[in-house]
Parts: structure tokens; C-alpha cells; sequence
């Protein structure tokens, strides 16, 4: 199956609902942590929360959904717990 240059790409439409395409996003990362965490949106904005243990994997959170939904605005509620 060919996938397209954008395959990992979310489009503002997509987004409005569920979140659950952002949550996709962080689960492709691989880290455990990073699929617990809760993604919400909300017309323009998704709103990241939870907890994670390393202020690198908060980081690795926001910056995933940060390139997979440009153009969109990302908050990053994810708290350091270690």
C-alpha cells in the first residue's frame, strides 16, 4: 500500500470531536507513556494533560502534536511526575 508524504499530517476538521487522531499521533511515537496521555479538542485548539515521567517525553508529547497538527495551537498541561 503507498502512503502519501502527509500520511502523518491532521487535518483542523479531523481534529474537531474526539482528538482521537492526535492520540494516534503519540501513539506512533512507541512510548508508553505518551498513549495515556489525554488529548482534547476543541474548535482551533487541542489541549494535551497527564502526567508523564520525564520533562523529555512532555516535551516528545508536544512537539509530536505540534507537527502533526500545523496550524492548529497545542497546550501542554502534561505534568512531570519523576
Amino acid at each position: 500500500m503507498h502512503k502519501s508524504p502527509a500520511r502523518d499530517s491532521i487535518s483542523p476538521s479531523t481534529l474537531c470531536g474526539t482528538g482521537s487522531a492526535a492520540a494516534i499521533a503519540l501513539a506512533k511515537t512507541g512510548i508508553g507513556e505518551l498513549r495515556r496521555l489525554r488529548v482534547d479538542a476543541a474548535g482551533n485548539r487541542v489541549t494535551l494533560s497527564g502526567a508523564v515521567g520525564s520533562y523529555y517525553h512532555k516535551q516528545l508529547a508536544q512537539e509530536t502534536l505540534r507537527t502533526a497538527v500545523a496550524g492548529i495551537s497545542v497546550q501542554n498541561n502534561v505534568a512531570v511526575s519523576g
